[in-house]
């Protein structure tokens, strides 16, 4: 997957969203749905470039894997809503 198309640049829109609301914390959380947002695209790239067939320690690393992906995206989309 390509890294994420933003329609506009995001600093542009931050600044202008700190401009109107004049809210120097925003700056700061802003950037980091942002910054989440690639990570999600990244995690994707991630998991289509992996081949589980190709596991060293056998079937079982393919689920592990599965899990520990599922924990990043779900860790970065919790946290971006806590923020």
């Amino acid at each position: 997957m390509p890294a994420c198309h933003w329609p506009e640049d995001p600093m542009h829109v931050i600044a202008q969203f700190e401009a109107h609301h004049g809210n120097s914390e925003s700056h700061a959380l802003l950037l980091f749905a942002v910054s989440a947002v690639n990570s999600l695209y990244y995690l994707g790239d991630v998991d289509r470039a992996l081949n589980p067939s190709q596991a060293i320690v056998g079937d079982d690393v393919a689920d592990v894997v599965d899990v520990a992906h599922a924990r990043w995206a779900m860790g970065t989309c919790i946290t971006s809503l806590d923020l």
